[in-house]
């Protein structure tokens, strides 16, 4: 018992920690993928200088509640340490019977929450948070 308490004490000073050493100091941004397009087997590849990070299959969530009759994805991005500054990526979006479609690049800081939709056989992009 003591051991559990001792553990949820320190999860709850680390959470906050953590938390805010994020928002001042971010390491990563996250690219949420909304697709309307209906096309099958999606993957959704984020290119960037440094790595290409693919998503498919169970990583992806079919009819969620912002897109009921599409495909949802978050992609999580760690660029390198040594590097800061900001990021230019590209979203690729792959299909087993629709055409590739690729995104413009897009210059991006660290910690951003970045929204992409796909819809007609493009991908559009607006970010929400920051």
């Amino acid at each position: 018992m003591r051991n559990l308490i001792v553990f949820l004490l320190g999860m709850a000073v680390a959470f906050p920690v953590i938390w805010l050493s994020n928002i001042f100091s971010p390491t990563s941004y996250v690219v949420r993928i909304l697709d309307k397009s209906e096309c099958r087997n999606p993957q959704y590849i984020i290119e960037t200088k440094y790595q290409s990070i693919s998503v498919s299959g169970e990583q992806i969530d079919y009819y969620g509640a912002l897109v009921p009759n599409g495909a949802e994805a978050f992609i999580y991005v760690h660029p390198p340490d040594e590097k800061s500054g900001d990021f230019t990526y590209k979203v690729v979006a792959n299909y087993s019977n629709c055409v590739t479609i690729k995104s413009e690049p897009r210059t991006v800081k660290l910690g951003w929450i970045l929204y992409e939709f796909v819809d007609e056989n493009n991908i559009k992009h607006t970010v929400r948070a920051r």
